[in-house]
């Protein structure tokens, strides 16, 4: 594990920023916004230039609308997710499981579906630091 790589040497409150808008253009459906504070995120977050960010962007676009509907198409999800992972594997030439870092990382979604608005939520505390510590 490479400490000074890019995927550990970002600006939390930059991430913060752009997941938090991320969301917001989510929820709102608006897709091209969304893909915008992607682009932005996986720059910031992962250290990638401008075209590198605009693919991870554009895959973890993909991933959102494909779980976006009740009736999400959580395999076509994780298999954009495990696309994206393995192309920020290669980029950074870090070691992780892609198949587990795409699949924590849906889990974390469909669990905070399950869980909104429910006080009780550790499940989804754990579902988040699992996504998280795998990549």
């Amino acid at each position: 594990m490479n400490l000074n790589s890019p995927m550990r040497t970002f600006d939390p409150r930059m991430v913060a920023t752009y997941e938090t808008e991320s969301w917001v253009a989510y929820y709102q459906r608006r897709w091209l916004r969304l893909m915008r504070m992607l682009v932005a995120l996986v720059r910031s977050t992962f250290g990638l230039s401008f075209f590198q960010a605009i693919y991870a962007g554009y895959l973890l676009t993909r991933a959102q609308i494909a779980f976006a509907p009740k009736d999400n198409a959580v395999p076509v999800a994780e298999e954009y997710m495990r696309r994206f992972f393995a192309y920020i594997q290669r980029i950074h030439r870090e070691a992780f499981d892609v198949a587990q870092a795409a699949r924590l990382e849906v889990n974390w979604w469909v669990v905070h579906r399950r869980l909104f608005g429910n006080a009780e939520n550790q499940e989804l505390v754990d579902a988040l630091a699992q996504a998280y510590a795998a990549a």
